[in-house]
């Protein structure tokens, strides 16, 4: 069924092209530049690249290869399969990559997201709830890094392989399609060479957060110094860690009450608007 592929390059992406043709699997390569189909390389056009999308839509090409060029811009409702074979960083990116796929279509009641690169871990299942209304305001950096501060501190439930039948759920310690029951938080690891072995606990490490009888007046210091240089609250944050060797609760007086926050300068935010 028709598929988009995400590569970690273009040469990569056309290699893939050709294993995939190479095993009776018929699939072209896009990218910014250039539309590579039958063994051929065409200069990209628009035409050209409907042309690609018309013979997927077709069901004549099975898988469209890319780097990052089909992430947005693209309306397949047809799609039934993308394959990340590649890490993708950003949280934002993630959710348009795999949002390719998950447009309506009359035909379609479910979808496959093949994930090779442990982007599941990193950034949560697509069918996950999130917070729309700051995501959609957030840059690149700062969704991927709120992301990251959830699961640090344990707002985020990690997914659970079942070490049976390998079903990924949410919560519980049952297995919801095999029945075995277990109670470890287990997750596999890309394997390079070597043997394959089960990870315990969360993807991130939580930080070890230590509250002393300065924390508070340390923390002003720093707030006001990073006021006068125009630096952000995080910068604030990660000056505090390095003087004083250990990080603090994030509830001080002076410090952002709203997440989104903390990547302002730290002049910019109101005093209304912090603890």
């Amino acid at each position: 069924k028709p598929a988009l592929l995400f590569a970690p390059g273009v040469k990569e992406s056309k290699w893939l092209c050709d294993m995939l043709n190479r095993h009776d699997i018929p699939a072209a390569h896009i990218d910014g530049s250039d539309v590579y189909i039958d063994g051929e390389e065409h200069g990209s056009d628009p035409e050209k690249r409907e042309e690609v999308i018309d013979r997927l839509k077709s069901g004549e090409i099975k898988v469209i290869c890319n780097r990052f060029v089909m992430r947005e811009g693209i309306d397949i409702p047809e799609l039934y399969h993308i394959i990340l074979a590649t890490p993708i960083g950003s949280l934002a990116s993630y959710v348009q990559v795999v949002g390719r796929v998950l447009r309506n279509h009359p035909d379609i009641d479910k979808v496959i997201v093949q994930d090779h690169a442990g982007n599941f871990w990193r950034h949560g299942s697509p069918n996950q709830d999130r917070d729309w209304s700051d995501f959609f305001y957030m840059t690149n950096n700062q969704a991927s890094e709120t992301r990251k501060k959830e699961i640090e501190k344990g707002d985020v439930d990690n997914p659970i392989v079942c070490p049976k039948c390998m079903m990924v759920r949410k919560s519980g310690i049952k297995c919801p399609r095999c029945g075995y029951t277990h109670s470890e938080n287990r997750r596999m690891v890309i394997q390079r060479n070597g043997q394959l072995v089960s990870l315990d606990g969360p993807p991130v490490s939580k930080v070890n957060v230590k509250r002393k009888s300065d924390s508070e007046t340390q923390w002003i210091r720093c707030y006001y110094r990073c006021s006068r240089s125009g630096r952000t609250f995080n910068q604030a944050y990660a000056l505090f860690v390095k003087e004083q060797g250990y990080h603090p609760p994030r509830d001080l007086r002076f410090m952002p009450r709203n997440d989104i926050d903390w990547y302002e300068r730290c002049e910019r935010v109101k005093h209304d608007d912090l603890r």
